[in-house]
C-alpha cells in the first residue's frame, strides 16, 4: 500500500473520489446543485494539490517526503485526533447535560478510545 499512497496522485484522485460520493448522497437526497458544487471544490482542490509544485504540498501528499515530513504528518495526525477527540468528548457531555442519549457521539468517543488502545497495544507488541 505504500507505493500507492506515496504516489503522486492518490490524494488528488482520493479528494476527487469523495467528491464524487458526496455528489451522489446530495443527489440521493434531493440536492443535486449541491452535490454538484461539492464535487467541483473537491475536483479543483484535488487538481491543486496534484499539479502544486511546492515542498509543503510534497509533504501533503505523502510523495517525495523525507523523515522530516514523515514527522511532520504524524503530528498533524495526532493533533487532528486530539482536536476530533476532544470535539466528540464535549459532544457527549453537552448530550449528557440535556439528559439525551449520547448518540452518535457516544459511538465515536468508544471507537477512538477503542482504536487508540488497539494502535497502543499494536505499536508496542511491534517494538
Amino acid at each position: 500500500m505504500e507505493g500507492i499512497t506515496h504516489s503522486r496522485w492518490f490524494a488528488p484522485l482520493l479528494v476527487t473520489a469523495l467528491g464524487f460520493a458526496l455528489l451522489v448522497a446530495e443527489w440521493i437526497a434531493g440536492h443535486l446543485t449541491r452535490g454538484i458544487v461539492a464535487l467541483g471544490i473537491s475536483a479543483a482542490f484535488g487538481a491543486l494539490i496534484g499539479l502544486a509544485r511546492s515542498d509543503t504540498v510534497r509533504g501533503f501528499r505523502g510523495d517525495g517526503t523525507d523523515e522530516r515530513f514523515e514527522q511532520m504528518g504524524s503530528r498533524a495526525g495526532a493533533f487532528a485526533g486530539f482536536v476530533l477527540t476532544v470535539t466528540v468528548a464535549g459532544g457527549v457531555l453537552v448530550r449528557v447535560a440535556e439528559g439525551r442519549d449520547t448518540g452518535l457521539f457516544g459511538w465515536l468517543a468508544l471507537l477512538a478510545g477503542a482504536s487508540y488502545a488497539a494502535g497502543f497495544v499494536w505499536q508496542r507488541l511491534r517494538h
